[in-house]
């Protein structure tokens, strides 16, 4: 594999960051437009989201959200997942949080090869309604390696089958992504600075209907 083919964001001390220092790896993905934050970025029509102001308030607070039963079987199961991909189609598994050109515009794909990245999904849907679900977050991750194409990996929740595909870039959806994850970021850096002003004052910073379900719309700056 060539290793300078990947930009990866670096820690305080020049290492790079992976998910495997969630600490780390969360602080960073507060600061960017990762590839799950694009699929809640835009609609499949092209139109804000409804989530969008939810993500917002997010990268403020620093909520994760909740851990749910699903999200932890694919946490078990994505390392077995990983070894399959890398014996039968040499993609290494992957931790770091990669970089576009735009050092902003944030990604941390399952598996890194040569010339392709990988995504690794534990789902009950099947491989043509998996691809519609996450086809930005796809799009985002090849945008953000310079790769042409992904290998999409859906294994079933229950049954343990795995299907796949390769998807390749869509030009037009990753320009207008990338439109949406700019403008995203200027209005994050400009309540962002609205919330240090409160911070400073003593304050809270209220963010007007953007309150996550269960979880207060007060943010202090971390």
């Amino acid at each position: 594999m060539e290793q300078n083919r990947y930009r990866y964001v670096q820690g305080p001390g020049g290492e790079p960051v992976t998910s495997r220092q969630r600490v780390a790896w969360l602080r960073a993905r507060l600061w960017g437009v990762t590839a799950t934050d694009a699929r809640r970025l835009v609609t499949s029509r092209g139109q804000v989201s409804k989530q969008r102001k939810r993500l917002l308030a997010a990268k403020l607070s620093g909520w994760e959200g909740p851990r749910l039963p699903q999200f932890e079987h694919g946490i078990v199961r994505e390392p077995v997942i990983a070894a399959w991909v890398q014996q039968r189609f040499g993609i290494d598994p992957n931790s770091h949080l990669c970089a576009g050109e735009n050092p902003r515009h944030l990604a941390t794909p399952d598996g890194v090869g040569e010339h392709s990245i990988c995504e690794i999904k534990t789902a009950v849907a099947d491989l043509d309604e998996a691809a519609g679900v996450y086809r930005d977050q796809l799009q985002w991750q090849l945008h953000v390696t310079g790769c042409e194409r992904v290998l999409f990996v859906v294994e079933n929740r229950h049954s343990y089958r795995r299907d796949f595909r390769w998807v390749g870039r869509d030009e037009a959806r990753i320009a207008m992504l990338a439109e949406h994850a700019d403008a995203f970021l200027i209005e994050l850096d400009e309540h962002r600075a609205l919330a240090i002003e409160a911070e400073r004052r003593g304050e809270e910073y209220l963010l007007a209907g953007a309150t996550p379900s269960g979880h207060q719309a007060r943010y202090r700056t971390a």
